[in-house]
């Protein structure tokens, strides 16, 4: 079982993207998902690691521009970092 924290970055983009209407069950299966396994399917959320900026962070897809940024930590926490479209996070 996994931890999850939340940057404040994250709680802003969260309510950003709650105000915008975004499917927010989507997002808390997500969080289940990764409580209990640690990481998100490859094929249903095209997990993959950044470079750059977000180097050791991973990016999974909630939708198709609907992000989901994370950064594994030791002793079984993992903090979510980001949320939101392509452009939100990556300007």
């Amino acid at each position: 079982m996994y931890t999850l924290a939340y940057t404040n970055q994250f709680k802003r983009d969260y309510k950003r993207c709650k105000k915008a209407n975004k499917s927010m069950l989507k997002l808390h299966t997500a969080f289940g998902i990764l409580e209990e396994t640690g990481t998100l399917p490859v094929d249903k959320y095209k997990t993959h690691p950044l470079k750059g900026t977000y180097k050791d962070h991973i990016e999974a897809h909630i939708e198709p521009d609907w992000l989901l940024i994370w950064l594994p930590k030791p002793e079984n926490e993992i903090s979510l970092v980001r949320t939101g479209t392509h452009s939100e996070l990556f300007g």
